[in-house]
């Protein structure tokens, strides 16, 4: 397994290939084809296996930095073998404590092998698409979405690029 950055869309080969298995996946409806621009527009890695692109995953910022969610994809023949499980773990064991943002996943109420893969995480469902990576920290998140410093209209109303 091997993680390619793609910096930007001037990397327009791995640009390509990740907007090819978006746009695979978005033919499926699992993944939205409108998000492909506002995914490429964020820290984006595509997923290979023996040379073959098998999958992506994305970082976006939201509600004002408070959320940071992380976006997987990865091909049929590839889901349900734990592949999701173990690149998210990674990510969560690299990432925690040193971001201000509750890391948060993203899963269509559908995407069933996307939720199987959270809740073996343990991620808590936290709004219709959005499940918290870290629940630990679900009373600290509780308490300020609460108080207003956390928006899910701003989170589910991102800016799309076309």
């Amino acid at each position: 397994m091997k993680l390619i950055m793609c910096r930007d869309d001037k990397d327009i080969k791995v640009f390509d290939r990740i907007r090819t298995l978006m746009n695979l996946m978005a033919n499926e409806g699992v993944f939205h084809n409108n998000e492909t621009r506002l995914a490429l527009s964020y820290p984006t890695f595509l997923i290979t296996n023996n040379n073959q692109d098998i999958g992506f995953i994305y970082f976006v910022e939201e509600s004002y930095g408070k959320l940071l969610a992380v976006d997987i994809g990865l091909i049929p023949e590839y889901r349900g073998k734990g592949i999701a499980v173990t690149i998210l773990q990674s990510v969560l064991n690299t990432l925690k404590g040193k971001t201000e943002g509750y890391i948060v996943a993203q899963a269509s109420p559908e995407n069933k092998a996307a939720i199987k893969s959270l809740n073996k995480l343990g991620a808590l469902n936290i709004s219709e698409n959005y499940f918290l990576l870290e629940p630990e920290r679900y009373e600290k998140f509780q308490k300020e979405f609460n108080q207003g410093l956390i928006n899910f209209n701003v989170a589910c109303k991102r800016q799309r690029i076309s």
